[in-house]
């Protein structure tokens, strides 16, 4: 659950593939509906496919509504996301 003010952690387990660079740069965000609250530092990760845990901890804005944690993988200046749905957005109570 997540509440106005609290501190929480978010962690995401997420599987890439960086084939046309020599290396990629993850990162973790927390949106909520209006902007972007939180991020982890930008993570090098080289070329080739694994699985890498982005782990985030931060304190739930007071006028959050909805906290959606949203991976993104920039390869050159080409940049991925995971999708933000119904699924992936929690309400705040």
């Amino acid at each position: 659950m997540f509440y106005p003010g609290r501190t929480v952690t978010i962690d995401m387990t997420v599987l890439y593939s960086v084939v046309s660079a020599p290396s990629g740069i993850l990162v973790l965000h927390v949106n909520d509906q209006a902007r972007e609250v939180a991020a982890t530092m930008p993570l090098i990760v080289p070329r080739g496919s694994n699985e890498q845990a982005l782990v985030l901890t931060f304190t739930v804005p007071q006028t959050s509504t909805t906290v959606c944690p949203v991976a993104s993988l920039t390869v050159g200046t080409h940049t991925i996301t995971t999708p933000v749905d119904r699924y992936s957005c929690s309400p705040v109570q």
